[in-house]
């Protein structure tokens, strides 16, 4: 209420707290001088009386008639709570005129009013407000030049408003009506989540309707940058809420290709519900046709969950005409992903996994991406599984087919395969069993397809029955060295065998071998050093640790191992072996601060370093022997990972010929910093044989060597980022893939373009992509990897 009104004054109400982007400034207690009264703030009497002071000093002559008019205005239904602050009143008949900083409170409509002057008919509860007006409904608040409306009806009507409604969300034009409580139409208006002066971008349109905090519907809007006209669309729903999701049609992406043409995509989201969406996609290439594409989400509960997501391309054939004017054909072709995670009552977990594509023929021909160019494999598969302590119980169904070539191919299936798991378990002291078994039906079949003629099928079905036990001692009485001498067994059987390719017969096959060894880590040695005066760690500590593993194989029965139907790993050949394995790792630790705000320190891993090599036991042929030819071919090996920092990471692993020649490499290298991120990666694969002219000596042939990199540059405290990639076929010197993006960033968007070259065999095609991202609005651009 606030300190009492001096003898003389009439005390109204106070306002204060108004939005400061558009509002006015917040006023004081304003009192208007009268005859001595008390002082009844905020009640019906406080208005009434405060009408009738202003009459009888500005309209005395009047008085009957302003009386009649308060009591008009005082009986009226609905205007018990309304609160007037002002400086001058005139009252005639119905109408009740104030003016000088007008302010009218309804909290029964949740409307407040201010104005220079307002007119106000107590009779309609119609009002006309003219000289710097505002209209404030809950966190909308309007400022125009002039406005009138109907409490009553909850309509308003203002000119030259400029506003602010809940998100936030900035808007002006030139006029702005309330079609209903709540319920907003604005004419040749401005729509923009940013608060500039000179605002990034915004939405124009002759005509839209809004929901303050719900949508905004905007036909023939027009998108702006800067000023700058830059796209127009038919139709923008622009839902206001910050979590929920709404159904209308997402921003159009367009770019360019000098293969496919000039590429349109758009797509639309349907909100399903809280717990499913759905995004179709129409795309239109001007060479390639038309494509269309889907995903569908869903969270159904907190273990049910998944996506599906697929895209199908009609094609387009050419003439031999058009071929010869460089136009060029465009083989259809679908493509289908998808997951999905369930959990189901009794513990169970259903699981689905798709990655399928039609051919090779739509992947080289259409997909823009390295790794999908390099897609060979087909991928349908299913499992449901149960665990219970340390047994998992698993049913596998799955449909793989390998791409040979463009007219071979390999399919495989399980029809299905059960598995049962023991994970390595106590039985008693320091023995320890482990357990993995499988029996299967599968199904092999290879397909050689022919021009306009049936394809060719060879192959069949066949069982497989598996058994793996495992028996180990874990000694660890001494802490700085642990043994674990092991025992392993493996029978196999299968119910049918392969006489030649693809050609199997009844004559079943039973194989066993075991596997027996140790396993010594130690002894480990470590040191602590102090650093008190580093910000880095206050200790480091280095730790020491060898690891030699010895193991040996025997195969028992080998007669049939070449008539083995090859499936997956369990079908490998398996020859009497006698290994050994040495290696020395040494990791350096740290206590850091892994988060800024953290209290406490941690142990954080700074690098590792192994060295190690392989030694075959077994002697090889007497000729081979007697010529001095290795045993192991790439006898050592080496890793070495790095990670001073979360932002930095390296890793390299190592394969070497016995006179120290690198065979197979990887590295993976990245950095991510304030002023951007880099990362590296090369892999080089290699084939190694005896050289026939010095069996002592092992040559390499290179079958892979592939190097990507990408980098990210912000410039200008991020209001500039440079992008960058490539792909690079080092074997064959070919530059697989080179992009390059410019984006600039604001405060409410981001402004670029995306360049791509694509080198793919005989496949050349330079694609240019426009991007466009609106804060809380979406991306436009060109995304062609979700095919």
């Amino acid at each position: 209420m606030g300190a009492p009104c001096r003898p003389g004054w009439i005390r109204t109400r106070c306002f204060r707290n108004v939005p400061s982007e558009v509002a006015r400034m917040p006023r004081t207690d304003s009192c208007r001088l009268a005859a001595p009264a008390p002082c009844p703030c905020g009640s019906r009497a406080a208005l009434a009386l405060a009408l009738l002071a202003a009459a009888l000093l500005d309209a005395a002559p009047a008085g009957a008639q302003q009386r009649e008019g308060l009591s008009a205005l005082t009986a009226r239904p609905g205007l018990e709570n309304i609160e007037l602050l002002y400086r001058s009143v005139r009252i005639e008949g119905d109408l009740i005129f104030l003016s000088g900083d007008v302010d009218l409170l309804d909290p029964d409509h949740d409307v407040r009013l201010l104005a220079d002057e307002l007119q106000f008919n107590v009779v309609e509860l119609t009002f006309e407000a003219e000289g710097n007006v505002s209209f404030e409904q809950g966190e909308l608040l309007l400022n125009g030049r002039a406005m009138r409306g109907d409490l009553d009806a909850g309509t308003i009507e203002m000119e030259d408003v400029v506003g602010v409604a809940p998100g936030p969300v900035y808007v002006r034009g030139e006029r702005i009506l309330q079609l209903e409580p709540g319920k907003f139409r604005l004419e040749h208006g401005v729509v923009t989540p940013c608060n500039q002066t000179s605002p990034a971008w915004e939405f124009r349109s002759s005509s839209m309707t809004f929901k303050p905090g719900s949508y905004v519907k905007m036909a023939w809007p027009h998108v702006r940058v800067k000023g700058l006209p830059l796209i127009g669309l038919p139709y923008v729903f622009w839902p206001l809420q910050e979590k929920a999701r709404q159904t209308g049609l997402l921003l159009p992406g367009i770019g360019s290709s000098n293969r496919k043409g000039f590429m349109f995509s758009q797509p639309f989201f349907w909100a399903i519900g809280r717990s499913a969406d759905l995004t179709l996609t129409y795309e239109r290439f001007s060479r390639a046709g038309s494509g269309y594409g889907g995903e569908f989400r869903y969270a159904l509960s907190e273990d049910t969950g998944g996506f599906l997501r697929g895209y199908y391309l009609p094609g387009r054939q050419v003439t031999a005409e058009q071929a010869a004017a460089g136009a060029i054909s465009f083989p259809s072709g679908f493509s289908v992903r998808g997951a999905h995670l369930q959990g189901l009552p009794g513990g169970l977990t259903l699981r689905a996994q798709a990655d399928f594509v039609s051919s090779t023929d739509f992947i080289r021909n259409f997909r823009d991406d390295v790794n999908g160019f390099l897609q060979r494999q087909s991928v349908l598969s299913a499992d449901l599984s149960k665990s219970w302590g340390p047994s998992t119980l698993t049913f596998v169904a799955d449909h793989r087919e390998n791409f040979n070539s463009t007219t071979l191919s390999t399919t495989g299936r399980r029809l299905p395969q059960i598995k049962y798991t023991l994970r390595s378990t106590q039985l008693a002291g320091p023995l320890y069993v482990a357990l993995q078994s499988s029996v299967a039906r599968f199904e092999k079949r290879q397909k050689r397809l022919r021009k306009k003629k049936p394809a060719l099928v060879s192959g069949g079905a066949y069982t497989r029955l598996d058994a793996f036990p495992e028996m180990s001692l874990q000694v660890t009485q001494i802490p700085w060295l642990t043994f674990k001498p092991f025992f392993r067994w493996r029978t196999t059987y299968w119910n049918r065998s392969e006489s030649a390719s693809f050609e199997f017969e009844d004559d079943s096959i039973t194989r066993h071998f075991y596997e027996t060894g140790i396993e010594m880590v130690g002894p480990s040695v470590f040191k602590i050093f102090d650093t008190p005066g580093s910000d880095y760690s206050p200790r480091i500590k280095h730790l020491i640790q060898p690891r030699l593993v010895y193991s040996r194989a025997n195969s028992i029965d080998t007669r049939h191992a070449g008539r083995i139907i090859q499936f997956d790993e369990v079908d490998s050949a398996v020859a009497d072996r006698e290994d050994l394995r040495l290696e020395v790792t040494t990791r350096l630790f740290a206590k850091r601060y892994l988060n800024p705000s953290d209290d406490q320190r941690q142990i954080w891993q700074i690098g590792e370093f192994t060295v190690g090599r392989l030694w075959n036991l077994r002697p090889l042929s007497e000729a081979l022997e007697s010529a001095g030819a290795p045993r192991v071919r790439l006898p050592y090996f080496a890793t070495l990972i790095l990670q001073p920092t979360a932002r930095l990471y390296f890793r390299t692993d190592a394969r070497f010929t016995p006179d120290l020649r690198p065979a197979n490499v990887s590295l993976n290298a990245r950095l991510n910093g304030a002023g951007g991120s880099v990362g590296l990666t090369w892999f080089r694969g290699v084939r190694d044989f005896l050289d026939p002219l010095d069996l002592r000596r092992v040559l390499l042939q290179t079958t892979s060597n592939s190097l990507r990199t990408d980098a990210t540059v912000n410039l200008f405290a991020r209001r500039l980022t440079l992008g960058s990639g490539a792909d690079v076929d080092l074997r064959d010197g070919r530059l697989q893939n080179l992009n390059g993006s410019l984006t600039w960033n604001h405060q409410c968007c981001s402004i670029g373009l995306d360049i791509r070259r694509l080198n793919f065999a005989d496949r050349q095609e330079t694609q240019f992509s426009f991007l466009l991202n609106l804060a809380q609005v979406g991306s436009l651009g060109f995304d062609s990897q979700r095919r």
